[in-house]
C-alpha cells in the first residue's frame, strides 16, 4: 500500500506517521499544505460550513508516471487537485481507478467557501 500526496514541510509529520503504519509515502513537499476548515453552526449535523484557506496544487501527469499498482484511488479535496491529464496517465495503465467525486465537483467560491 502506498499514498501520494503533495504537503507543505510543517506537515510533514503526517508522512512520518503513515509510514510507521506501514504504508509507503511518496510526498511532494509544496509552499503550503491544502488547508480546509469544517463548522458546524448549529447542531444539526446536516447544517455546515466548508472553506479551503490554501491547497497544494495540482498532482500532474509525471508525478504519477512511474507508479504501477492493481488499483488507484483517488480523493482530491477540491476541482483542481486532479487535472484530467493526471487521470489519463493513471488511466494509460490499464488499472482499475476508484474516484471520490465530491473532490471534483466542490468549488471554492471568492470567499473562500466551497460549494
Amino acid at each position: 500500500m502506498a499514498a501520494v500526496t503533495r504537503l507543505a514541510k510543517e506537515d510533514f509529520h503526517v508522512v512520518r506517521s503513515l509510514e510507521e503504519a506501514g504504508i509507503t509515502v511518496f510526498a511532494t513537499e509544496t509552499p503550503s499544505s491544502t488547508l480546509m476548515r469544517l463548522e458546524y453552526p448549529t447542531d444539526n449535523p446536516d447544517e455546515r460550513i466548508l472553506t479551503v484557506a490554501d491547497t497544494a496544487g495540482s498532482f500532474v501527469p509525471e508525478q504519477v508516471q512511474n507508479f504501477d499498482a492493481k488499483a488507484f484511488i483517488i480523493s482530491p479535496s477540491i476541482r483542481g487537485e486532479m487535472p484530467i491529464e493526471t487521470i489519463r496517465e493513471l488511466r494509460s495503465k490499464e488499472t482499475m481507478i476508484c474516484i471520490d467525486a465530491q473532490g471534483f465537483i466542490r468549488i471554492r467560491r471568492a470567499d473562500n467557501r466551497l460549494e
